[in-house]
């Protein structure tokens, strides 16, 4: 259990970095508080690994 909350506050560089336009931050206010927070989640979570779940509708685009 040490070794776990050991790693989870390790300071992961992120693979990209997520900047909002002002519409979308208008847009997330609007949102429910939970569904900001699990959209807030994946994203971090997309920017800190190399998931293909989080790119698969962004792969034929790239």
């Amino acid at each position: 259990m040490k070794l776990f909350l050991y790693l989870s506050k390790i300071n992961v560089l992120p693979y990209f970095e997520t900047i909002f336009l002002e519409s979308a931050d208008v847009f997330i206010r609007t949102l429910d508080k939970k569904v900001q927070k699990k959209l807030f989640q994946n994203i971090r979570i997309a920017q800190e690994t190399n998931d293909p779940k989080f790119f698969k509708k962004l792969n034929r685009n790239i």
